[in-house]
């Protein structure tokens, strides 16, 4: 049996997967913190299963939401520090989005996940769904992205000053992008699981602007 945890947006995400079923929490909006291990917990004792069942546990590492990823992540290797069993994958939701705008896309394409008011997580990919370089972009950069067709995630209101496609991810989704790295057998060693951060925090921006302002007294 498999799980799936996703913090790393405003939609919490919670897929428990047998050989023929997916059981999903509710999507929660807000308070992760608060509510993912009561969702988990529901999750298995709706479904009369029980943690020590889950073989597999599939996070979202990031990009994302700094406090998002670090839980998803903490949970995953608190379930694995009780039960070396249990193996983990990591997963990039730049790598997922691209696996899903791949089934539209006509021609190399990129997608974008929003990670303030003014940067955004890029990931291109070519014709063939190889994903060939990640980054943060300013929004005043966004004309670096015009020979590629471009999906966002989530943020609509965010990237509507842009040509940008809006682009989902089903439960089915998360569930096939799973598969599809335990078939590679692309597991992580969870001592060594972290959350993929690609930039500063906004309170981290705060106190490098800070330091350098002093620094010039």
């Amino acid at each position: 049996m498999n799980l799936i945890l996703d913090t790393s947006s405003s939609n919490m995400v919670a897929i428990l997967q047998d050989e023929k079923h997916l059981f999903v929490a509710p999507k929660v909006s807000k308070k992760h913190q608060e509510n993912l291990l009561p969702s988990i917990e529901k999750l298995l004792i709706e479904n009369k299963t029980s943690l020590n069942k889950v073989d597999i546990i599939g996070v979202v590492v990031g990009p994302g939401s700094f406090t998002g990823i670090r839980l998803a992540v903490a949970t995953a290797k608190g379930f694995c520090y009780v039960d070396r069993c249990k193996k983990i994958v990591a997963i990039n939701i730049l790598d997922l989005l691209g696996s899903v705008a791949k089934k539209s896309s006509k021609g190399k394409f990129c997608v974008c996940v929003k990670c303030t008011s003014s940067k955004f997580y890029v990931g291109q990919f070519d014709k063939n769904g190889k994903k060939t370089s990640q980054f943060v972009l300013l929004k005043d950069e966004i004309n670096r992205l015009e020979d590629f067709e471009k999906f966002f995630f989530f943020d609509s209101e965010f990237f509507s000053f842009d040509n940008f496609k809006r682009i989902e991810i089903t439960d089915q989704d998360y569930v096939n992008f799973l598969n599809e790295k335990i078939s590679k057998k692309d597991f992580v060693e969870f001592e060594k699981l972290e959350p993929l951060y690609m930039a500063l925090s906004q309170a981290e921006e705060e106190l490098l602007k800070k330091e350098k302002k002093d620094d010039k007294k």
